[in-house]
């Protein structure tokens, strides 16, 4: 299942996440019973210093991110999955996401940006 592997990746790595300044929570729909929904999902929100970002894997499976800029309200990066293998690598899959949470996230512990001049004086 799909679903319950995605729940142990991001148990395994809730840790070195928050470590890393992203705080994560999974977020349940408000059923009795997820199964008799037409989509059936788990979902989680993650939360860095500049960012939200809440990822959605189906038992259709499909799969979605999104990340947005917590200030501007500005979507930030948007993808979708049409049909996800049992063999998914959710660390290769979600290296995009993960790395736009973390693209303005601790800049006084010297991390650099690589975006263009225009859109990070728009951020700060």
């Amino acid at each position: 299942m799909i679903r319950q592997k995605f729940k142990v990746w991001v148990e395994d790595n809730i840790e070195s996440l928050k470590n890393e300044g992203i705080s994560t929570e999974f977020v349940m729909a408000n059923v009795e019973n997820i199964e008799l929904l037409a989509k059936p999902f788990i979902r989680i929100i993650q939360e860095s210093e500049h960012c939200m970002g809440q990822v959605i894997v189906y038992k259709s499976r499909e799969m979605d991110f999104e990340v947005i800029h917590k200030n501007t309200e500005e979507l930030m990066l948007w993808k979708y999955f049409e049909n996800i293998d049992d063999d998914i690598d959710f660390n290769a899959a979600l290296n995009d996401y993960l790395n736009t949470l973390k693209k303005v996230l601790n800049l006084n512990k010297g991390v650099i940006l690589v975006m263009g001049e225009e859109l990070f004086d728009e951020l700060f």
